[in-house]
């Protein structure tokens, strides 16, 4: 707007921080909505949105947004991301659902009610949530492993700043 009325355009500053983001999802959201029907999916949905909140404030994380059938909030380090994603999946699992999460840790930007990251050619946001997602669901739950450069605990991938493979990049796409 300022552009269209001045003609030039103000520089904003970015505010970048590093941080550690974490994704959840619910395994099988689809299929249990519709093994459930509207009325106990939302009831079930009510009970997992203040499981995951009592989770994030026990471990100081910031909810971001609320996804549907998961959540993104961010932590100021790594460990208490993955012991609050632990904890989510073991405080949720006597509500009958499986929630798995993608850590990662890095810079990213604040946006009013928002964050963004990186995106570029070899690694995205995107790129990254998808593969700790894959990497997690395979993942033996109740242990820990080593994959492709990131340590897995308990059903929670955790990933440094790393490319995607080509070949593991068109596989999930």
């Amino acid at each position: 707007m300022q552009e269209f009325l001045t003609g030039s355009r103000s520089e904003q500053d970015v505010d970048r921080v590093l941080a550690t983001v974490m994704f959840t999802d619910i395994v099988d959201s689809t299929k249990r909505a519709a093994e459930l029907g509207d009325r106990q999916w939302r009831a079930l949905l009510d009970r997992h949105d203040e499981t995951v909140r009592q989770q994030l404030a026990r471990f100081r994380g910031n909810e971001v947004k609320n996804l549907g059938d998961g959540f993104l909030a961010t932590f100021d380090g790594p460990a208490r991301a993955v012991r609050c994603a632990a904890a989510i999946s073991e405080s949720i699992r006597p509500l009958g659902i499986t929630v798995r999460s993608g850590l990662h840790t890095g810079e990213i930007e604040l946006k009013r009610d928002d964050i963004a990251g990186i995106e570029d050619d070899n690694v995205s946001w995107n790129n990254l949530f998808h593969r700790n997602l894959f990497d997690a669901s395979i993942t033996k739950h109740g242990g820990s492993d080593s994959h492709d450069g990131k340590q897995l605990f308990h059903g929670v991938a955790c990933t440094a700043l790393l490319p995607k493979p080509k070949e593991a990049a068109d596989e999930h796409n």
